[in-house]
């Protein structure tokens, strides 16, 4: 049998807007396919029509759909936890960032706030003083700066003397004449935290003629 060039053009190309094909046999016997119907010379026993079926897209099964939905959940729950994992990490950064800065922080304060000390600059230990009407002038120095809630407090042969201040100095008058002890301590809330050595101090009281 032979085919005309028409026919392989059929069977290469798809046929997009006809449904309906014409098949029949010249004269020569060469077979014909066409969309437009066969010359009338063409007998009835030679000629045939044909219905081709429609052609329509296959709709995805159910299964390819929740495999694609499934693979798209699984891709969005990925980025989401990488998401979160960056998050996360950039959380811990800035938190282990801020703990150091307050580390440092913290490290310098209390290179700042070192423990404090005081001493008695005057009288010094075994001085003699003299005054007729008992003044005596004591003066202290500390390493560093009084801080918060810490006051000096001034012992008088063993007994406080007055309140709690944070001036280094003490004015006294009416002292009796002959041997006294000064010490002087930091105190805070009540508690002791420094304390000067003790410092011996003779007083005389010199005559009024």
């Amino acid at each position: 049998m032979k085919f005309s060039p028409l026919l392989l053009i059929f069977l290469i190309a798809p046929l997009s807007h006809a449904n309906e094909i014409y098949k029949w046999t010249d004269s020569k016997g060469v077979m014909h396919l066409s969309d437009t119907p066969p010359p009338k010379s063409i007998t009835s026993k030679n000629k045939e029509k044909l219905v081709l079926p429609e052609v329509k897209n296959r709709a995805p099964s159910s299964g390819e759909d929740d495999g694609n939905n499934t693979a798209t959940k699984t891709s969005d729950s990925v980025t989401t936890d990488q998401t979160a994992s960056v998050k996360t990490d950039d959380s811990a950064a800035s938190l282990s960032a801020d703990e150091q800065v307050t580390e440092i922080a913290s490290s310098e304060k209390k290179a700042d706030y070192k423990d404090i000390t005081v001493d008695i600059e005057s009288p010094s230990n075994d001085e003699t003083l003299r005054s007729s009407r008992g003044l005596m002038t004591i003066q202290t120095s500390l390493n560093r700066k009084l801080g918060i809630g810490e006051r000096l407090q001034l012992v008088f042969d063993g007994t406080p003397y007055g309140a709690p201040q944070t001036q280094k100095y003490w004015e006294l008058k009416g002292v009796e004449r002959g041997e006294h002890s000064l010490k002087v301590q930091v105190v805070q809330s009540g508690k002791v935290i420094a304390s000067s050595s003790v410092v011996t101090v003779f007083l005389h009281k010199t005559s009024v003629k």
